[in-house]
Order: C-alpha cells, then sequence, then structure tokens
C-alpha cells in the first residue's frame, strides 16, 4: 500500500483511525448496547402485559371501598400516567438502542471496504481511512447517539423510584378479584393459587412485582454503561495509533526503471 504511515504513541482519538480500533470499539458498542435493549425490552414486555390489567383492578378498589364508605385507597389519573411515562421511557432507550447498533453495524462493515490504489487491483487500502471527513463524521454521529443513549439511561435511573414505590405500594393494597388474573395467568403460564407450593419465580404475583424495573437493573445499566464506555474510548486510543493516511508518497518505481536503463546503457557502451 503506498501510503504514508503515521506512527504515534500514545493516547490518539482523532481520525483516519485504525481499523482494528474501530473494530474493537463497535464490538463492544454492539454487546453493551445489546444487553440495553434486551433489558428494557424485556420490562417493557411485562409492564405491557400487565399494567393495562392492574389498573383495572386498581379502579375496581376504589369503587369497591366507595360502596363501603372507605376511602384509604386511591388512584387517580395522574397515576396512571406517571406509569405509562415510565412504560415510554423504556421505549425511547430501546428506540435509541436500537439505531446504535444500526449505526455501529455499519461503521464496523465500512471498515471492511477497500479501493483500488492507483488503479492497481493488487494494491488497496481502506476507503474510509482515505476520506477522514467522512471518517470524522461517521464517528461524531454515533458518538452523539450513544451520548443520547446515555442521558436517557440517566434519567430512567433517576426517575423510576417513584413509579416503582407508586406500584408497589398500589399493587399490595388492592383488592385482587381471582377473575381479573386470568389473562396474566395464560400469557405467562404461572400459578396464582396461594395454597399450592411451587418455586417463587412460577408464582404470578412474583412476575407481577416486576412490571416497574428494580433498582438493581438499573443500577446494572447505568453504571456499567457509563464506566465501560469510559474505559472503552481509553482502549480505543491507546490502540488508534498506527493508520495509513491518503497522502500517497512519491512512487520511485518509474525512477528506479530509468536509473536501471542508463546502467544498462552504459555498460553496453563499455562493452563497445
Amino acid at each position: 500500500m503506498n501510503n504514508k504511515i503515521i506512527s504515534e504513541k500514545g493516547f490518539r482519538l482523532r481520525a483516519p483511525f485504525w481499523p482494528h480500533a474501530v473494530i474493537f470499539f463497535g464490538f463492544f458498542e454492539f454487546f453493551i448496547t445489546t444487553c440495553v435493549m434486551t433489558i428494557c425490552w424485556k420490562f417493557y414486555t411485562i409492564a405491557t402485559n400487565i399494567l393495562p390489567t392492574m389498573f383495572i383492578i386498581f379502579q375496581n378498589t376504589v369503587k369497591s371501598e366507595n360502596l363501603v364508605g372507605k376511602s384509604n385507597f386511591t388512584w387517580t389519573i395522574e397515576m396512571e400516567n406517571e406509569l405509562i411515562s415510565y412504560q415510554n421511557s423504556l421505549v425511547y432507550v430501546y428506540v435509541v438502542s436500537v439505531f446504535v447498533i444500526l449505526l455501529t453495524m455499519i461503521y464496523v462493515s465500512s471498515q471492511f471496504v477497500t479501493v483500488e490504489h492507483n488503479h492497481d487491483p493488487e494494491k488497496t487500502y481502506p476507503y474510509c481511512m482515505d476520506h477522514k471527513v467522512l471518517n470524522t463524521f461517521c464517528a461524531i454521529f454515533l458518538a452523539i447517539f450513544i451520548l443520547i443513549n446515555f442521558i436517557l439511561i440517566t434519567y430512567l435511573w433517576i426517575s423510576c423510584a417513584k413509579p416503582y414505590a407508586l406500584f408497589q405500594d398500589k399493587y399490595y393494597n388492592a383488592i385482587h378479584e381471582e377473575s381479573m388474573w386470568d389473562s396474566i395467568v395464560e400469557k405467562y403460564n404461572c400459578i396464582n393459587d396461594e395454597d399450592k407450593e411451587v418455586h417463587k419465580s412460577e408464582r404470578c404475583d412474583t412476575i407481577v412485582s416486576k412490571t416497574v424495573i428494580p433498582q438493581i437493573w438499573l443500577d446494572i445499566m447505568f453504571y456499567s454503561y457509563g464506566i465501560l464506555h469510559v474505559l472503552a474510548f481509553v482502549i480505543f486510543g491507546f490502540l488508534n495509533q498506527n493508520c495509513n493516511t491518503l497522502e500517497p508518497i512519491k512512487d520511485d518505481s518509474n525512477l528506479e526503471e530509468i536509473k536501471t536503463n542508463l546502467m544498462e546503457k552504459n555498460f553496453n557502451s563499455l562493452a563497445y
């Protein structure tokens, strides 16, 4: 490959990026974002299946208490909107995570695209390394989406404690009608009979208690996404040391050919 070689020691984040460093960061990003996306989708699915039933149970509890002249249990539209807002936050993280994964796959795949050097099929070099502006733009675009995703995860981490406490309080104080649990039993094939001795994970109340994501999962997402990204950027910076630029060095092949011809002519003239 007839290009200049940049040899730099230490930390380096600017373009052109070394393909192996990009591939390392791409595989890391794919792994960590897939984990976050899976967690959000799992709890979003649970919330989608269970919250509508729980809303009806909460409303029926209010009606039942009103009939007997009690008002210990309250359920308002604001409380319902708060749980719906939590559910939407999971969707936002999931959607942005999908975009991050797609951008990562495109960016990593582009490192395998090569072009011919001086129309010579035997001499090729990575396309992205020949276009610093495109390389830098793609990196900034991906970094923006990663930052947006981290902001959404941070918001979920900070704001989820209130809807979690709200749901747990209403769930354990509501009047649960057996008929309302049929849809949950059918969807999750769980046991709603307290008299049956089964493993805790098979009980419906265990599944329902996870309708709002617990704090431990939020901590895992927040700290792992933040800390591991910092480590990944540091490793990327030290890996991104040696790479090729688009600036070709002077091709001396013609010069060598001329020197060879001159030497042959001089040798022939001396022979005569």
